[in-house]
């Protein structure tokens, strides 16, 4: 499970843009006149980039086993989209930063990238993003008869463990916690729930968090408090004309998905928490 923000760097930013605007100029000389949405509705397939690898959002039913079914919270949202628009999905596996590299027009990229794809500013003026249909604020976790820790300005002087890596211990420290890192959420989940190294808090992704407490259970631990401003993810396509009606088109499927409880189902379902609205 990865519990890390996806950032990226302004360099691989422009390195991104330059590449996705030469797929650009590449697939506009050999394409129909027909638009990318046409294109797809003709083959009869969207195809998805999905990293394959990063539970619940996409992942193998068996680990071990890379040819086993691909199941997650994106796969199956995208795979409701093409649905709606009327074709297949299909999902090709690849590194996190490879698969924006890849989403563009032409035939050999991605038509979308759904992978729980954090939409800031900067991604946004390279991309199209659909409107957001997952939000994931940061939250507190801790013991659950502990009674004085109900917002980041609490844990001032408390300590506070975080996975190794995690940029969620910017948050601890920036409040005044003292950090240890540990090598997993579960290990940071159970520090947590008996005392060890004195952790009283952990800081994470409230989707990593809702997956451990279904994966494993609640006993014992609770969410204290939620950042008020949550990551928003979006479904990423190549910003240009091309794409105009298939950003439409995804986003009247999600906001159908989103009247017929379709999304609210699917969230339950890989989080444990309807985790689709601010």
């Amino acid at each position: 499970m990865k519990t890390f923000n996806r950032i990226m760097t302004a360099g691989m930013s422009l390195v991104l843009t330059l590449s996705i605007a030469g797929c650009s100029a590449s697939s506009g000389s050999t394409a129909s006149s027909k638009d990318h949405l046409a294109r797809i509705k003709e083959a009869g397939v969207l195809h998805v980039g999905v990293e394959g690898d990063w539970q619940p959002f996409n992942y193998h039913a068996d680990p071990s086993d890379p040819s086993s079914k691909l199941e997650g919270y994106d796969v199956d949202v995208a795979a409701e989209i093409a649905r709606r628009i009327g074709v297949d999905a299909e999902y090709t596996e690849s590194d996190f930063d490879s698969l924006l590299n890849g989403v563009h027009s032409g035939a050999d990229g991605f038509d979308i990238v759904a992978n729980g794809v954090t939409m800031d500013d900067e991604r946004r003026q390279s991309y199209y993003f659909s409107d957001a249909y997952l939000y994931d604020p940061a939250v507190l976790v801790v013991r659950e008869d502990d009674n004085d820790i109900k917002s980041f300005e609490d844990i001032k002087g408390r300590v506070a463990v975080n996975s190794l890596g995690s940029t969620y211990a910017e948050i601890d420290e920036k409040y005044g916690a003292t950090v240890i890192n540990l090598d997993t959420l579960a290990e940071c989940m159970d520090a947590v729930k008996n005392g060890n190294q004195d952790a009283s808090v952990t800081t994470n992704a409230q989707t990593s968090v809702q997956d451990y407490f279904k994966t494993n259970g609640q006993d014992g631990l609770k969410i204290a408090a939620r950042m008020e401003d949550p990551d928003e993810y979006g479904i990423a396509m190549q910003k240009d004309a091309d794409n105009d009606t298939l950003l439409k088109a995804v986003n009247d499927a999600l906001a159908d998905m989103r009247k017929d409880g379709t999304l609210t189902d699917l969230s339950n379902k890989y989080f444990g928490a309807d985790l689709t609205n601010k």
